[in-house]
């Protein structure tokens, strides 16, 4: 048996993230959002709180890591279905803040949950052990892609 080249291991890695599938909110949850909106209101679910009810165009931008004009974009929409809602900041008003609205919290409460569910069931399968070594070597690579990207800049 050949040893694993470094090519190799990456070419690997790279079809290994081809076939992982995007976390999609199960059937019925809410069928009326795309994935990128599905993406936004699980952000500002999570992200969003009592001390910080609301969150600046600027922030989603760099979370999600596309342009403002892309999360304006993303907003619009999801605005007119009532998930969330636009205001200025009191700080600065030339800054849009974005924040949900009441539905907008309890379907973000409902993708969450959902979320929740279908990583139980990756921890479940993967076993506790399988489970934290994915979570430690996944942070490893997130940490070393910050430092490569860092010194790129």
């Amino acid at each position: 048996m050949q040893p694993i080249t470094p090519l190799d291991l990456i070419q690997d890695i790279v079809k290994l993230a081809k076939r992982f599938p995007h976390l999609r909110p199960s059937p019925g949850v809410v069928d009326s959002l795309t994935h990128s909106e599905y993406e936004l209101l699980l952000l500002l679910g999570i992200n969003l709180s009592a001390e910080k009810p609301a969150i600046s165009v600027s922030e989603i931008s760099a979370m999600l890591q596309i342009t403002p004009a892309g999360v304006t974009h993303l907003v619009t929409p999801l605005e007119t279905k009532g998930y969330l809602q636009r205001k200025p900041s009191p700080a600065d008003r030339r800054v849009v803040l974005v924040a949900l609205t009441e539905y907008g919290q309890q379907t973000a409460g409902i993708l969450q949950a959902d979320m929740q569910k279908h990583l139980a069931g990756l921890i479940n399968h993967l076993g506790e052990q399988d489970s934290q070594n994915l979570f430690r070597l996944l942070y490893r690579a997130i940490e070393y892609f910050s430092t490569q990207q860092a010194k790129e800049e």
